[in-house]
This record gives structure tokens, C-alpha cells and sequence, in this order.
């Protein structure tokens, strides 16, 4: 009687959940949990904060026209001064993450999804089709990313739209020679050639055996392609064939206030360190993420707390 709740006890440790698992290694890791606690907190701004701040992002009022930062006697929304219609900077930084998030979350999603799906058949089916996928593949990589867009946007014309449909499509290779490759790779474990052999049928193989396999790889190629896409639309927004106004980003952002840089630097400088805070902080915490789920890595961040107790 006395044994069986030591044995529930134990039972209890192996079943915790693969997330808090993961949560309790974060916690013990300073520079990873930094990086997921500031994405929390944006994406939580990009969420409730145009609700309330959104009309302060668009009234313009010339009296604080260029208004530098981090004075107080126009009200708190100033505190990083205005831009060159007077318009709250902090407002139109938490309005513009709303957008730019969106637009990058989109991209990826949708090129993860198309590439893994094109990468698995590819990658288990073969044949001709995969020849000419693949070849279809390496035409789109051989063209500089950033140029084939703007010659793009240039031709069917710039909106959130399009600027989601062009960055997809130049993140989709990724997706797919990566689910290509490593579906190559599983397709000759024993498992699934156990699988054939009892007659499992090829959807059956693909979609419970391999593709469970494939996407824990795909999501930490997604986390790191995310910081990319944000940068890649910074870019086309700061070229002019990005997201038009009345809507603007923070690469939009950093456009409109490039003829100001000796007069007003805060109106670029202040987006410019929100894409560079934000990749910066996606990068970390993919890489921590690529670390954490590979059973071959993990030891170093067992080794890194090791460490701190010694």
C-alpha cells in the first residue's frame, strides 16, 4: 500500500508534457527566455495596442511636427517624439507591428505549408514530377530574392496582397528541398519499409509516419525564415513597392523618415531598432529551439546549467 503512491509519483515525472518540458529548459536559459519574453510581449502589443492607439497613429497635428523624443510635456504617446506630420511615434511603432507581423506570420505560413507539402511528395514519390519540381526550384533561387520581387511588384502592382504572395514565393525553395531532403532520408528507414510491406498505403505512410517527422525541422526553419521575411519586406517598403499608404509598416516607416535623418533621426531609428530587436530576437530563439528538440544537441543546454550550479 505504502508503494503505490511512489509509483504514481514516478509515473507523474515521465508524462509531463513535451511544452513544459521545454518551458523549465527556457527558464534556465537567460539569453533564450530574454528573446521569447520581448516576442511575447510584441505580439501582445500587436494585438490589444492598435485598439487603443490606432487614431493617434494617423491624426496629425503640425504643432508637434518633428517633436524629438523623450520629452513629456506633450503627453506620454511622445515620449519618442513625433514624426513629420506630427504624428505619435510610439503609436504608429505598435500599430505598424501589427501589420508587419501579419504580413511575415502569412508569408511563412503559407510558404511552409506549400513547400512542405511539395517537399514530401517530392521527396517519396520521385519521378519525373520531382525532376521538374526541382528544376522549377532552382530557376526561383537562382534569381536574387530581393530583385525578382521588386521586378514583380513593379509589374502587377504593390499591395498586402501581393507583397504576401512574393515573399512566399521566394521563401518556398526553402521549404522545399529542406521536407525533400529529409523525407529522402526517412523513406528508407525501417519503419516505413515495415509499413509498405503490411500494405500500408502511400497517404497512410506520408501523412502519420513522415510528416510528424518532417515538421518539428519545418517550424524551426520557420522561426529563422520569419526574422527574413520581416527584413525582406522592411526592404521592399523602404523601396517603395511595398505596403502602400494609408498603411505602413516598419519598414515603411523607415522610408518615410530617411529624408529627415539630420533633422529628425528618432524617425528612423526608432523602427529600424524594432526590426533589429525583433530578428535579432527570433534568431535566438530559433536557435534555442533547434537545440532544445534534437535529442543529439540538448546536452549543451544540460552542460550550461551545469555550469551555473558549479
Amino acid at each position: 500500500m505504502t508503494a503505490t503512491p511512489s509509483i504514481g509519483a514516478d509515473s507523474v515525472g515521465p508524462k509531463r508534457s513535451r511544452s513544459a518540458v521545454l518551458f523549465s529548459m527556457l527558464r534556465r536559459d537567460p539569453v533564450a527566455l530574454v528573446a521569447a519574453i520581448f516576442l511575447t510581449l510584441l505580439v501582445l502589443t500587436a494585438i490589444i495596442g492598435p485598439i487603443i492607439l490606432s487614431q493617434y497613429a494617423v491624426n496629425f497635428d503640425l504643432g508637434k511636427r518633428n517633436l524629438p523624443p523623450f520629452y513629456l510635456d506633450k503627453g506620454w504617446l511622445f515620449i519618442l517624439g513625433a514624426d513629420s506630420l506630427g504624428r505619435s511615434m510610439l503609436a504608429r511603432l505598435v500599430v505598424g507591428a501589427q501589420l508587419s507581423l501579419v504580413i511575415a506570420c502569412t508569408a511563412v505560413a503559407l510558404s511552409m505549408t506549400v513547400g512542405v507539402t511539395i517537399g514530401v511528395f517530392t521527396g517519396y514519390v520521385g519521378g519525373w514530377q520531382s525532376t521538374v519540381i526541382m528544376r522549377l526550384t532552382d530557376i526561383v533561387i537562382s534569381f536574387p530574392g530581393l530583385l525578382l520581387a521588386l521586378v514583380v511588384l513593379y509589374v502587377i502592382g504593390p499591395s498586402t496582397i501581393n507583397v504576401i504572395l512574393i515573399l512566399a514565393l521566394g521563401r518556398l525553395p526553402l521549404f522545399i528541398r529542406t521536407a525533400r531532403a529529409q523525407t529522402l532520408e526517412l523513406r528508407e528507414r525501417m519503419f516505413v519499409s515495415a509499413a509498405r510491406s503490411l500494405g500500408v498505403s502511400t497517404p497512410s505512410i506520408v501523412f502519420r509516419h513522415i510528416v510528424p517527422l518532417v515538421l518539428p525541422t519545418m517550424v524551426t526553419v520557420a522561426a529563422v525564415d520569419f526574422a527574413s521575411v520581416i527584413l525582406a519586406e522592411s526592404g521592399l517598403s523602404f523601396l517603395g513597392l511595398g505596403i502602400q499608404p494609408p498603411a505602413f509598416t516598419w519598414g515603411a516607416m523607415v522610408a518615410a523618415g530617411r529624408q529627415y535623418l539630420q533633422t529628425g533621426w528618432w524617425l528612423t531609428f526608432f523602427p529600424g531598432l524594432m526590426i533589429m530587436a525583433t530578428t535579432l530576437c527570433l534568431n535566438l530563439l530559433a536557435n534555442w529551439v533547434r537545440t532544445a528538440t534534437d535529442p543529439h544537441q540538448r546536452w549543451r543546454l544540460q552542460a550550461s546549467k551545469d555550469r551555473g550550479h558549479g
